[in-house]
């Protein structure tokens, strides 16, 4: 993704961008549901690549997700790529945490960008303090020893059907946070322009007093 890429997202909302997604009928539009920020939003969108990491229970074979690539003695937050948005998924049902303060802080040294977990987190002031946008979705007073453990970083996930690969670009803002596939990115430059355009004329006709029914039926297509 260049940085010319990067300013042109950054125009607009994550709103706008599943509304691309959804014309590109990608699962779900893009979206990853139930998130909750945490950390520090920043003034701007968050847009980076994705970095990945599975989580599994404890004591679950495994064998059973495939082979890991995690390295022994070595915590995962001193490995994650940088400068990349880390994505992290914890198993369904989970009542530990799989994020806290210290990890958090190590993730900003590491010039990681932002961290969305599909999961729980806790030590919620000194995340805040951390620097990072985080999403999360919810929190938890316990750790992860003996519950949660690594089974792999940059590997493919799936998130509430949502396919996510390392890669992938991710786009946070106050309204949530979505995913582009890296094969789509072009064709979802090409389609924002156009959507927000028609968006906007239908906002200034209903102001104007035009019911939404004539508006959508006048401006927006699909």
């Amino acid at each position: 993704m260049s940085s010319s890429q990067v300013t042109n997202l950054s125009k607009y909302t994550a709103c706008d961008i599943s509304d691309a997604l959804h014309q590109l009928q990608t699962p779900g539009s893009g979206f990853i549901p139930d998130l909750v920020p945490y950390g520090s939003l920043a003034s701007r969108p968050l847009v980076g690549r994705a970095s990945t990491v599975l989580f599994t229970d404890y004591d679950q074979d495994p064998g059973s997700r495939g082979q890991e690539n995690v390295q022994i003695n070595k915590e995962w937050v001193d490995s994650v790529e940088e400068d990349t948005v880390v994505i992290m998924s914890q198993p369904e049902g989970q009542q530990n945490a799989i994020l806290g303060g210290i990890k958090a802080v190590r993730l900003a040294q590491r010039n990681i960008r932002g961290v969305v977990v599909h999961g729980r987190v806790r030590d919620i002031e000194e995340l805040g303090k951390s620097g990072l946008t985080i999403w999360a979705k919810g929190t938890s007073t316990v750790n992860s020893s003996g519950l949660t453990r690594v089974h792999s970083l940059n590997v493919p996930l799936a998130i509430r059907g949502l396919p996510i690969s390392p890669g992938d670009i991710v786009f946070g803002d106050p309204n949530g946070v979505v995913v582009i596939p890296q094969s789509k990115l072009d064709k979802v430059l090409e389609l924002l322009p156009g959507l927000v355009r028609r968006d906007n004329e239908a906002m200034e006709a209903v102001r104007n007093g035009m019911s939404v029914t004539d508006a959508f039926r006048k401006f927006r297509r699909g």
